[in-house]
């Protein structure tokens, strides 16, 4: 199983020498898919209006994605942000921390994905066996990182849009940010984590070649890179209900949360689901991970429009500056919400 993943997303290999951009049309393959060898959607450029600026209260969610020590001890933690940490700790050592099982579509779509001669017709139609999975999909293609002049309200075309090999990334992040809405709380900190996951998987494509990764893949590592937030988000209606009240941390009680249990709940979610090399990855990764790093500080000081922004290992500054800015132009407002 782990095998066929690795082949789907394109892991376990580095990509040849960076080359020349291919051009966007190409002689159709006899591999190709009924989508592949139909001319797609061509994008209007990004718009270059300013961005809306990023809120002191996002900064300081996504300055807690840092992955740092944890710095507090939980006795002097506010009530709920104690009570919070406490949980999903106790969750973790039980062993009853729960990772949401994956949807059945995103099952289907890695069958459909080894199958060369699927069409986009057969993908949208696992698509709209989940009406509440077919809306979170139309609002992605429609979303301006796409840069369409008008929407759609057909699902083959978003498919198309968004293209065959993103989707199972962007479903896995669609699901996990619906299952912390279902908990009815830190809705506000979920959105911001699917906008800075889409942004970084579309900032992390336009650098593929630079990481030495396909474009693909690319994307797919930068829209999982916070998987292990969503799930610990999603722990607080668990919480709640122990301790039979509205449990609300913190941005405080998140960083701690984040920094004392990230890394095993990433572990959790990559063996529940059979992706460790993806969540995890290896040595070889971890020019990777370091640069996937790089790039959400560059993205998020971008976003808040500090002048002065972090290096990204292994991509040149300009390369950097023009995928951040195309970010930047496609950023929704409803992020700052």
């Amino acid at each position: 199983m782990l095998e066929k993943l690795k082949a789907l997303f394109g892991f376990g290999r580095r990509a040849p020498a960076p080359a020349a951009p291919e051009s966007r049309e190409r002689a159709p393959r006899a591999e190709d898919s009924e989508a592949d060898r139909k001319p797609r959607e061509e994008p209007r450029p990004a718009t270059q209006a300013a961005a809306p600026a990023l809120g002191a209260d996002a900064q300081a969610f996504y300055a807690g994605l840092r992955d740092p020590e944890p710095s507090e001890d939980l006795q002097a933690l506010a009530p709920d942000d104690r009570l919070f940490v406490s949980g999903v700790l106790k969750l973790l050592r039980e062993q009853a921390l729960r990772i949401p099982v994956l949807p059945q579509a995103a099952l289907e779509i890695s069958r459909l994905l080894s199958d060369p001669s699927a069409s986009a017709s057969r993908f949208a139609k696992v698509l709209e066996a989940d009406p509440g999975l077919s809306m979170d999909v139309l609002r992605i293609a429609n979303s301006a990182y796409y840069g369409f002049g008008s929407a759609t309200t057909s699902v083959r075309t978003a498919v198309v849009r968004i293209g065959l090999t993103q989707l199972r990334g962007l479903i896995i992040v669609t699901h996990l940010h619906g299952k912390v809405l279902q908990g009815g709380t830190l809705a506000r900190e979920a959105s911001w984590l699917s906008e800075l996951s889409l942004g970084l998987a579309h900032a992390a494509q336009a650098l593929a070649p630079d990481f030495g990764l396909r474009p693909d893949a690319a994307f797919t590592q930068g829209v999982l890179s916070h998987v292990e937030h969503f799930v610990i988000l999603g722990t607080a209606a668990e919480v709640s209900r122990e301790h039979k009240r509205r449990i609300q941390p913190t941005g405080q009680g998140l960083r701690e949360a984040f920094a004392r249990c990230g890394t095993r709940v990433r572990e959790l979610a990559a063996r529940e689901w059979g992706l460790t090399e993806v969540l995890l990855g290896g040595k070889e990764q971890d020019p990777l991970a370091r640069s996937l790093r790089d790039l959400r500080e560059a993205l998020v000081a971008h976003w808040a429009g500090e002048a002065v922004l972090p290096a990204v290992a292994g991509a040149p500054p300009d390369r950097v500056a023009q995928a951040l800015q195309r970010s930047a132009a496609a950023r929704p407002a409803a992020a700052e919400a």
